[in-house]
């Protein structure tokens, strides 16, 4: 026994007598069953009470238009799969963009009424694919408050994609650009803690949590799939909720094109979120990669115009910015401060002795144990050939005096007859305090107990205290 025939249903909505009935008659004579709704309001109410095959609306109607209505149908789960064809009598790139945008299959100037059959035909047989990301069933609510709602929220998302893309133009670092991503986050969601974890650099995490949470760290780097030995750039933010019974890892995938460059995470103070903070953790991540991508070249360009290409240390322009700020920090805060010459011994004669390749493998060691003997608030730059500064925020003279003795000794001991037999360095340094005299009097009083050194027998720490008497 042959199955029956199921007449396809189609739903036509203008505010024009006259053009639904041309449009009702057309799709009849193809075998569509029609069904007629005289406004945008009318038509909306049909659309989700009754199962259509497809919706036909004019793009121009009194009170809802075409696109709203799209709009609106696109984002209630009972019509969202429906194909719309929205008709109109002038046709322009504007309106074709806008009605696509809005949720719409088609475009159709009237002028091509006869294609509408065929193309029904071909969009019924096709899944249909929304442009708009807020889902919603309003049961019980009117049009006019369904669609004001609707409205309000891709407002809202709106607003907050533009807000993190924003962020690219305010900042020039990761940690900055992480800080402002995970406080905006937190001035909408309720989380423990946030991370992001970017793959291919260095497999850094940033994360942002409460000073008192021990466990937050490891928790973070668990969930985003972190390697052990990952970099942490910590924030803390006494504001964050605390741990909660319910609370839930929250992750997703920051996507740049077809490649997963890392993921975003947060502790979420409920076991789950609510389906209007779900869409907010995707729009952030969403709009993070080109952020992320644009932050890290200006990073990456800033490091470059403030390191040394050679030894990969601040180099000079990048110390001077830095002792400037320091001494501006130590005058407002009654802070102290101390700068230290270096200058590596007889240099030259390693150039000359074993070539310049070994003269630089020999200031890449020189410039790796300076930074490995100094705090992470202390500075470290190449200060031009054979020459480094070091800068020390809030020590005094005696302060810098032994931390140089302990790199004078390292740099002494280095063990540079691996590179070449008879390979041996010293280093000697000179050591201010800042006073009255500002940056410049203190990096020329650096230099001058420097000189000092040198002229005292060299592989030897100077202060400019006590330099009168070592020259006399």
């Amino acid at each position: 026994m042959a199955e029956p025939i199921v007449q396809r249903k189609v739903l036509v909505i203008d505010d024009s007598p006259a053009c639904r009935a041309i449009v009702c008659a057309m799709l009849r004579s193809h075998g569509w069953l029609t069904v007629e709704a005289g406004d945008g309001e009318m038509g909306a109410e049909l659309a989700v009470s009754t199962s259509f095959d497809a919706i036909v609306c004019d793009h121009h109607m009194n009170g809802i238009t075409g696109t709203q209505l799209c709009r609106l149908l696109s984002a209630d789960e009972r019509t969202s799969k429906t194909p719309v064809v929205v008709l109109t009598a002038t046709s322009t790139r504007r309106g074709l963009f806008w009605a696509i945008e809005s949720g719409a299959s088609a475009y159709l100037a009237k002028s091509e009424l006869r294609r509408l059959p065929s193309l029904l035909d071909q969009l019924s047989r096709q899944p249909r694919i929304s442009n708009v990301s807020i889902q919603s069933r309003a049961g019980g609510r009117s049009v006019a408050a369904r669609l004001g709602h609707l409205l309000d929220a891709t407002l809202f998302e709106s607003v907050l994609r533009g807000r993190v893309r924003g962020i690219a133009a305010l900042e020039s670092t990761m940690g900055g650009a992480f800080r402002r991503v995970a406080s905006l986050l937190g001035s909408i969601l309720e989380f423990r803690w946030c991370a992001i974890a970017l793959r291919g650099h260095r497999d850094q995490v940033w994360m942002m949590h409460s000073g008192s949470d021990a466990e937050a760290e490891r928790e973070a780097i668990l969930g985003l799939g972190a390697g052990r030995d990952a970099l942490v750039e910590r924030i803390e933010e006494e504001q964050c909720a605390p741990r909660s019974a319910r609370e839930r890892v929250e992750v997703r995938a920051i996507e740049f094109g077809e490649e997963t460059i890392g993921s975003i995470a947060i502790a979420a103070a409920d076991q789950s979120l609510s389906s209007a903070d779900a869409a907010v953790l995707d729009w952030v991540a969403a709009e993070l990669p080109a952020v992320l991508q644009l932050t890290l070249l200006l990073e990456q360009t800033t490091k470059h115009a403030m390191s040394d290409e050679l030894t990969g240390i601040a180099n000079r322009r990048a110390a001077r910015d830095f002792l400037e700020r320091s001494v501006v920090s130590a005058r407002r805060n009654a802070h102290e401060v101390s700068v230290a010459m270096l200058d590596i011994d007889h240099f030259k004669r390693v150039n000359d002795g074993f070539g310049h390749d070994v003269g630089d493998v020999v200031l890449r060691k020189v410039a790796a144990t300076l930074a490995a003997a100094v705090r992470r608030s202390d500075l470290v730059a190449r200060w031009g050939g054979e020459e480094f500064l070091l800068v020390f925020p809030q020590t005094g003279e005696e302060g810098a005096r032994l931390v140089c003795e302990r790199i004078r000794a390292r740099i002494e001991g280095l063990g540079l007859a691996q590179v070449r037999v008879g390979l041996s360095v010293s280093a000697s340094m000179g050591v201010a305090m800042l006073g009255d005299d500002g940056p410049d009097g203190v990096l020329r009083r650096a230099d001058e107990a420097l000189y000092c050194a040198k002229q005292s027998g060299r592989n030897r720490v100077i202060v400019d205290s006590e330099r009168y008497s070592k020259s006399a």
